[in-house]
């Protein structure tokens, strides 16, 4: 078996790789729009506009919490609001600032574990979280797509199309999860050892938790468009701030901004930095932006200041936060073990 030890290491040098691919996406981005990005920075910034981008991306940031704390409820567990908002701007300090650090969403799951609810039915919130903001990142997209697809040139509406199949994926998946199709149709699969069996268990707890709150759960998927529509308003307030004369309109950035934000999943350190601007740069060309990396950096500003407020709840909190911490750790070493 592993020691500890020898997994921190591999960790930190996995880490240390893919902080790696992230930059060097970002330096491709930043020599790519070079030009751009200097005439960007030789004229006046419109602040007032990059000032609506932060409120909204706030909102958005806040709004998610908040239905983490939603899904936590169903569970009938005695779960204050501020508690929830406190774990959460933790959580987001943890996955964007500390890379290779113990993750997030394991210090939300050990506080929940330390309320005596199950370890799978902790673990079980933070899944259904991360499922349904997918699902609703890409309804939003499909809507915007379908809603527009008249005026769409031929490689728009390929991205709508893909967004349009992953969003039908998505609710195939979540209804499978939610009736917990795996396992009925394959009922010796949760008893099976490995990675396998342990996903079976994990998405039959889910099922078990959430089956009778299927309504909350649709609710908590039109929330997650919200939340993702608030964040495409920003996106487009801060190519108002950095551009003159702006013509993208806040159509296509409901349409192609979801698909940014995708990316932003793929565990590259600091919310796949690098990454996300390169295929903001790529995605935005079809509808003639004059740099969708440029507005990603502008972006990525705005989300780097509100991480700001996480970092004065993580220092408030420091000495409960460290024995979180340890509790999380002790929880991936178990998940890790199962």
């Amino acid at each position: 078996m592993t020691s500890p030890s020898t997994g921190k290491r591999k960790g930190g040098l996995l880490n240390f790789l893919l902080l790696g691919v992230g930059l060097a996406f970002l330096g491709w981005t930043l020599w790519s729009n070079r030009a751009v990005l200097a005439e960007v920075l030789s004229r006046p910034i419109r602040w007032g506009n990059f000032v609506a981008a932060f409120c909204f991306m706030a909102a958005a940031a806040l709004i998610t919490y908040f239905r983490w704390y939603a899904l936590v409820r169903m569970l009938g567990v005695p779960f204050r609001l501020i508690d929830s908002l406190r774990l959460s701007f933790v959580g987001a300090f943890f996955n964007l600032v500390i890379p290779g650090a113990v993750g997030g969403d394991l210090v939300k799951a050990a506080y929940l574990a330390r309320m005596d609810l199950p370890r799978t039915q902790a673990i079980t919130t933070l899944l259904i979280d991360r499922a349904v903001g997918l699902v609703g990142l890409f309804y939003l997209a499909s809507i915007a797509a379908l809603a527009g697809w008249s005026g769409l040139p031929q490689s728009v509406r390929n991205l709508g199309l893909f967004a349009v199949a992953m969003a039908a994926a998505g609710t195939v998946a979540l209804a499978a999860i939610m009736l917990d199709l795996p396992n009925r149709l394959l009922p010796g699969l949760s008893k099976s050892h490995g990675k396998l069996g342990h996903l079976a268990r994990e998405l039959g707890a889910l099922s078990k938790s959430y089956r009778s709150h299927w309504k909350g759960v649709v609710a908590t998927v039109a929330i997650s468009s919200l939340c993702h529509g608030l964040a495409c308003v920003a996106c487009y307030q801060v190519g108002v701030a950095l551009f003159p004369n702006f013509s993208v309109g806040l159509d296509k950035h409901l349409m192609i901004f979801p698909l940014v934000l995708f990316s932003t999943a793929v565990p590259l350190p600091f919310g796949a930095l690098g990454l996300s601007e390169k295929l903001s740069d790529e995605l935005f060309s079809f509808v003639g932006h004059p740099s969708g990396g440029v507005a990603m950096m502008g972006y990525r500003v705005l989300t780097y200041a509100f991480t700001l407020i996480s970092l004065v709840i993580y220092l408030w909190n420091l000495s409960a936060i460290r024995d979180l911490t340890r509790q999380a750790e002790a929880l991936q070493a178990e998940l890790a073990e199962d």
